[in-house]
């Protein structure tokens, strides 16, 4: 590790950051990069971890590189760290690089103009006073509302019995529990959904098996039979609504552990995509070992970290699986993450 000293002879592709607090701030790290630059290293990163840690020789050249619109003013949600003052008040901020600490913070470039807005808000709230008595303060998680462009502040998790937040996704809504997951791009969620919705429909298949799937994102889309299974049940409580508004025949959207009852829907024939979303920490060796099992025809891994990926493929890899086509969308700029999305196909023997 180093820290930069002097900049002696500046790069082409060196441009001024956009934040006061770049350098500082835990979250941005590619501020100082051009944003070609930017979509040129994600590349290579892609590449790098896919040959490094998944070993694969022999890529297929990316099917798209998909560049975000918003540079900055993208993130519709961001999440403050409480910390306290010498005077014991309670501020809210980002931890900083190498998370020795929590700064304090006024603004955030990267995120929407609404949640801008509200950060200075975030320790004025009712809410806010009675998470400042407690002797562990809660995480601040400010959420936007596309339908709508407000924002909305919570401590800790969600409270319940709040309205769904609404997202526009393809000329219609996708609704999801303030606390639920969401894509944090709105510029790229939509192509990614169109991407993946694509891809899925060239498929001869007779399921879309879709894990981890949250409010039914990435298989809304789709013209296939869809059983989707998610642990938090409040978005398979917003997916089977999601279903319904969007005219969707007989879906099943299920609540439980996904890496446990992919044994139970893998089960049987093998003309199945399975669509895998997890969370960064990538797939369990329990879903690991049902697809070694029972071996659907296709995989479609959607992941934002390509470390568990790769790891996750390189057993995939092993099962008898090949690499059929892949994308990269950036649905972080300003910071070395990046959405990847993979298409395998079981090789048959």
């Amino acid at each position: 590790e180093a820290e930069l000293v002097e900049v002696i002879e500046a790069s082409a592709d060196r441009v001024e950051p956009n934040c006061e607090y770049f350098g500082e701030c835990g979250g941005c790290t590619y501020q100082h990069i051009s944003y070609a630059k930017q979509l040129e290293i994600k590349v290579n990163q892609f590449d790098n971890a896919l040959k490094r840690i998944a070993h694969v020789d022999s890529l297929p050249e990316l099917s798209a590189v998909v560049g975000s619109e918003k540079e900055y003013g993208y993130r519709n949600k961001i999440t403050l760290s409480p910390y306290r003052t010498s005077d014991d008040a309670l501020e809210y901020g980002y931890v900083t690089h190498g998370k020795h600490r929590t700064m304090p913070i006024d603004n955030c470039p990267i995120a929407t103009k609404a949640i801008q807005e509200a950060i200075p808000t975030v320790k004025r709230t009712a809410w806010a006073h009675r998470n400042a008595t407690r002797k562990k303060p809660r995480q601040a998680t400010i959420r936007k509302d596309y339908a709508n462009d407000e924002a909305m502040i919570y401590y800790g998790t969600a409270p319940e019995g709040f309205p769904w937040r609404r997202e526009a996704l393809d000329g219609k809504e996708l609704s999801v529990p303030l606390g639920s997951f969401y894509q944090i791009n709105e510029d790229i969620a939509p192509k990614l959904f169109s991407l993946v919705t694509e891809w899925l429909n060239e498929l001869d298949v007779s399921l879309v098996l879709d894990a981890f799937c949250g409010s039914g994102f990435l298989s809304m889309g789709t013209d296939h039979k869809v059983i989707g299974i998610e642990s938090d049940s409040a978005s398979v409580t917003a997916a089977n609504y999601n279903a319904e508004q969007w005219g969707k025949k007989n879906p099943t959207y299920k609540a439980g552990n996904a890496n446990k009852m992919l044994t139970r829907y893998l089960n049987g024939r093998s003309d199945k995509v399975l669509i895998l979303d997890p969370p960064r920490t990538g797939c369990g060796d329990a879903g690991l070992k049902a697809i070694e099992r029972f071996k659907p025809d296709h995989i479609l891994y959607v992941s934002c970290d390509p470390a568990t990926l790769s790891r996750d493929l390189k057993g995939l890899l092993d099962f008898g699986y090949e690499i059929e086509k892949r994308a990269l969308l950036d649905m972080f700029p300003q910071t070395f993450h990046f959405e990847s999305v993979v298409m395998l196909k079981a090789i048959k023997k």
